[in-house]
Order: C-alpha cells, then sequence, then structure tokens
C-alpha cells in the first residue's frame, strides 16, 4: 500500500514528496472531483505508491474503475507519463527515463510480450 489521497488537502499528507509533487496531485485530484457526477460507488482516489528524488513517482487513480499512474517531472513540470491497466510500455517508461525503483523491474514491449525494464 502506498499513500491514499481522497480530498484535495489530502495532498499534504504526502509526507518525503516534493512541494510541487504535492501540489500537483492536489490539482489532480481537484480534476477528478469536478468530473466526478456522484455514479461511482468507489469514489475517487489517488494512491502514491513511491516517489523518487529526481522527479519521478508512480501509484494508481481509482475513479469508476482504475489504472496505474507513472507521473514524471519534464520541463519543471509534473505531468502523467502513462497510464495504464497492463505492464507499463517499456519504450514509453524509457522515454521519460524512469529508474528500476519506479517503474518495476518488468515492462511491455512493443509485440507486447514481458520483458524485464532495463532504464
Amino acid at each position: 500500500g502506498g499513500l491514499p489521497v481522497k480530498t484535495v488537502s489530502g495532498a499534504k499528507n504526502l509526507f518525503g514528496a516534493p512541494k510541487d509533487f504535492q501540489e500537483f496531485i492536489a490539482a489532480e485530484f481537484g480534476k477528478l472531483e469536478k468530473d466526478d457526477d456522484g455514479s461511482c460507488e468507489s469514489g475517487i482516489q489517488i494512491t502514491v505508491d513511491k516517489v523518487h528524488k529526481d522527479g519521478f513517482a508512480s501509484g494508481a487513480i481509482t475513479s469508476c474503475g482504475g489504472y496505474a499512474a507513472f507521473w514524471a517531472k519534464t520541463d519543471g513540470k509534473w505531468k502523467e507519463a502513462l497510464g495504464t491497466q497492463e505492464l507499463p510500455d517499456c519504450k514509453r517508461l524509457n522515454e521519460f527515463g524512469f529508474p528500476l525503483s519506479i517503474a518495476g523491474d518488468k515492462c511491455s514491449n512493443e509485440d507486447g510480450k514481458h520483458v524485464p525494464y532495463t532504464p
């Protein structure tokens, strides 16, 4: 388990995460909250599993379903680099330079095969 964010202000509880990442997650939650029509029984949540000091993070987005999310800081701003319900795409992880500690040790190559992730 990662740290769940269930409210905009809950992003402040991501202790140890950079302040700009906390602000990014709060803004992302705010977007989900704004788009929520109340029909999802599970509610909305962003879970942050890992944050790397070099501007990478991973977790999950839950809102009427869910997916694994990989965030990266590029050009001084955080963004969602990849969202997936499968193993992450090796090429996309490498495009952003995700470290092994965030990406995990397996990814999916262009043929859809599960292979070791090598940054």
